[in-house]
């Protein structure tokens, strides 16, 4: 229950823009239940929104610890690379992202984003048009209440 209820501060805090703050709740609940790799993940992206993506790193190495191919952690290696402009190092953590969850529409939208910073539009374009059809149902998953906010 602890865990859910830092969790929930956390987002909120993130949203309010209280990037320190959310960055320690997610720190309680990742003490209070060490095995769920979203709390480390939810660190690095309060890190990344800081502009601190060197730390942020840091704690999605601590969430792949907990489960290597959790889908949010490698989408966030691919936000990371993306803000160091480092777009082929985007596209393949989205792949890995999505290899680990399909239904990941922020990642889907991430990897059209880096592979049009790539040049590779028809690429991109053929990707927007296989995500119309795939999301059509609007039944995708999300690590996050908003994965809006993470972008």
């Amino acid at each position: 229950v602890k865990d859910y209820i830092y969790g929930d501060l956390a987002y909120s805090l993130f949203c309010l823009g209280r990037y320190v703050e959310a960055a320690d709740a997610y720190r309680v609940a990742g003490i209070e239940v060490p095995d769920n790799p979203l709390f480390p993940v939810g660190e690095a992206r309060c890190s990344l929104a800081a502009g601190r993506s060197d730390e942020a790193r840091d704690h999605v190495g601590r969430a792949l610890a907990l489960d290597s191919s959790y889908a949010p952690a490698h989408e966030t290696l691919a936000l990371i690379a993306e803000a160091k402009g480092l777009f082929p190092a985007a596209e393949k953590e989205y792949r890995t992202a999505l290899a680990g969850n399909a239904r990941m529409l922020s990642a889907w939208k991430g990897l059209e984003h880096a592979l049009r910073r790539q040049g590779k539009i028809e690429e991109a374009d053929a990707l927007a048009k296989q995500m119309a059809y795939q999301f059509a149902d609007k039944t995708y998953s999300t690590p996050f209440p908003d994965q809006g906010a993470w972008r």
